[in-house]
């Protein structure tokens, strides 16, 4: 009896299926050694021609030190009032606009449960009212007005908040943790 070619070596056959598997792992592979050339060489590119980015090196400040920027910065009373250490340091950045809504709905809030609990913005933050047994109050708002020399763009953002880490660790040394939001 004839055996049919594609019988004669059980151990040789495979199923469609393990055929398409086998090819859509070879598929990932070479892909994942593409992406590997291409990343790399853009990596060496970059640092031969001296243009490897580091981020703790080129935050934003323009014509002006990070000391300079620290001379020029106001801090307000309310931020002076709350504690100088502790477990959580909560900061906010924010900008004029959004100083009259969203500023005293935070503020009002949870930001009272950080430890300390700070805006940082461009300008002045003005005391807000609250209505508190049919009498109106003004309310003081934290704040330091770090970003007066930069810009209020959204692509500076990753900037500025580097600048805030940086200002809060800097300026209030003692805290376990520091809280972007």
């Amino acid at each position: 009896a004839m055996i049919p070619p594609n019988r004669a070596n059980p151990s040789l056959h495979c199923s469609k299926e393990i055929k398409y598997c086998g090819l859509f792992c070879v598929i990932i592979v070479l892909q994942v050694l593409y992406l590997h050339c291409v990343l790399h060489r853009a990596t060496v590119g970059s640092r031969q021609h001296g243009h490897h980015y580091d981020p703790r090196k080129h935050v934003y400040l323009p014509n002006a030190s990070f000391e300079a920027i620290l001379a020029d910065i106001t801090i307000s009373d309310a931020a002076h009032f709350l504690p100088s250490n502790g477990s959580l340091f909560c900061f906010v950045l924010t900008s004029p606009k959004y100083h009259r809504n969203r500023v005293p709905a935070v503020a009002s809030t949870w930001l009272r449960r950080c430890d300390h609990g700070q805006f940082f913005t461009s300008a002045p933050i003005a005391d807000y009212e609250t209505i508190d047994h049919n009498r109106v109050h003004a309310v003081p708002v934290p704040y330091s007005t770090i970003f007066k020399r930069i810009p209020d763009e959204y692509e500076l953002l990753f900037s500025k908040t580097l600048l805030a880490l940086r200002f809060a660790h800097r300026v209030y040394p003692e805290f376990d943790w520091y809280y972007k939001v």
